[in-house]
């Protein structure tokens, strides 16, 4: 069954970490002490078992002639070992039977249990850590460099065993109030999770102006800013499609008015058999001229579609932008030549930059048509391309009255037109030369100068 919700996802891995945690803990707890035990039980027989050895040793010799088992003074002091060590102590002799012990009964067989463990060897004795904590320990007696036999001591595991059970029970309880708290936390992280799902929702359902409440700098705080980003944009593009569409209506339907009124003439006169002929072509030509904008405009409206949407692929060439320029200004002549404009141009040859030809081409014919038309009769036209080491730099200026700054923030916006021009046009120009400069990785931008009104086109040479 597949987990849908994150809230469950986050607590359950929540639990799985606590879980392998406690059980670290656990078999920490269990193993560090036991090894430490050890460790400091042999140092203690280290320092203890050779002043024990020295003293049955001097028992031993302090009575020569007497068996192991008839010395009363070592007979007294495995009895009083055993009793202060609280451990079962016996002596075996040479031939390995029990001589004294400390205790009433047989000795324990530890045969099975000596043989199966590893003994621990040292000069002094034998150490034996057996199963359930019980150590045996094999001490030889060599009094006078003679064996004399050996001197066993058994430490059994005492009654009460370490506190394993109420260790294990205070983790599970410590994990349970660790998971209890760990509930609204998730609960936290979720809630805004869940927040960023409804505003989503909201502006699916066509909510633009909703945004999301940012709360703290984490990855969700960071994911909340980007949504609220993302939200802006779209905002923004809708609002733009919206006024694009109504702009495109009112750029089209002025000429479409127009040609309506001339076939509206043309039909009455010819019902009414009126046939001047100089006066049909009159209403013919303006049919014609209104035909050839609304051509014009699609074609602009089209080439800005193809560079929002990025249509055509890009095929970067190394160019020289003042041959374009110079086969553009060939475009151009007629018009120049009927406003009787003056045109200076410096197109220093020879150099050259990485970019896609058409889209170079669109971006420079936009911007010199804008010129050409907006300039007054007479005015004044100047084309100058400066290269520098990583980039090149075309200004293109006409005469022009001072725009205000209302003007020069929105040249470049879509449809938008001066209230000062008394020229004709779509407002599309600049927009294109805009998007298909960005488009090449260039930078366009508009300003005010003394003799007029200047573009500047900065293009990368790489």
């Amino acid at each position: 069954m597949k987990l849908r919700s994150t809230y469950t996802k986050i607590f359950l891995s929540f639990l799985v970490v606590l879980f392998i945690t406690e059980i670290l803990v656990f078999f920490l707890f269990i193993l560090i002490p036991a090894r430490h035990f050890a460790v400091r039980f042999e140092e203690f027989f280290r320092s203890k078992v050779q002043s024990v050895k020295g003293i049955a040793e001097d028992k031993i010799l302090s009575s020569p002639g007497a068996g192991l088992s008839e010395n009363t003074r070592l007979k007294e002091f495995i009895a009083d070992f055993g009793t202060v060590s609280g451990a079962q102590v016996w002596l075996t002799g040479p031939d390995g039977r029990p001589a004294l012990k400390s205790f009433s009964g047989e000795p324990p067989d530890l045969s099975g249990a000596s043989g199966k463990d590893r003994p621990r060897r040292n000069r002094f004795f034998r150490f034996f850590a057996l199963k359930d904590y019980d150590v045996h320990t094999v001490i030889p007696l060599t009094p006078a460099g003679k064996f004399a036999g050996d001197l066993h001591v058994l430490f059994r595991r005492p009654a009460s065993s370490p506190p394993t059970g109420l260790f294990a029970l205070g983790l599970v309880m410590i994990g349970t109030v660790v998971a209890l708290a760990a509930i609204p936390v998730s609960r936290l992280i979720t809630r805004r999770i869940r927040q960023l799902r409804v505003s989503a929702a909201l502006i699916a359902e066509g909510d633009l102006s909703h945004r999301v409440v940012v709360r703290g700098r984490d990855e969700i705080g960071d994911l909340s800013r980007t949504f609220n980003d993302m939200a802006d944009k779209v905002e923004g593009m809708i609002k733009g499609g919206k006024e694009l569409t109504a702009n495109i209506s009112h750029e089209l339907r002025a000429p479409l008015t127009r040609i309506r009124i001339a076939e509206e003439l043309l039909h009455e006169k010819t019902a009414g058999g009126v046939t001047n002929a100089e006066d049909m072509a009159t209403h013919l030509d303006g049919i014609r001229e209104d035909v050839d904008e609304l051509d014009g405009l699609i074609g602009r409206i089209l080439d800005l579609s193809k560079l929002n949407m990025g249509q055509s692929p890009l095929r970067p060439e190394p160019l020289d932008p003042s041959d374009l320029i110079g086969e553009l200004m060939e475009r151009f002549h007629p018009v120049i030549e009927r406003k009787g404009l003056r045109v200076a141009a410096d197109l220093p040859r020879g150099g050259s930059c990485l970019a896609d030809k058409e889209t170079l081409r669109l971006a420079l014919k936009n911007v010199l048509d804008n010129a050409t038309k907006f300039c007054p009769e007479g005015g004044d036209i100047s084309v100058h391309v400066a290269w520098e080491p990583d980039a090149a730099g075309i200004r293109i200026m006409n005469t022009s009255e001072e725009l205000s700054r209302e003007d020069l923030s929105r040249i470049f916006d879509p449809f938008y037109r001066s209230q000062r021009s008394a020229a004709a046009g779509s407002g599309l120009g600049l927009t294109i030369a805009r998007k298909a400069v960005e488009r090449l990785g260039g930078a366009i931008e508009a300003a005010n100068r003394e003799r007029g009104l200047e573009i500047t086109i900065t293009l990368p040479r790489q």
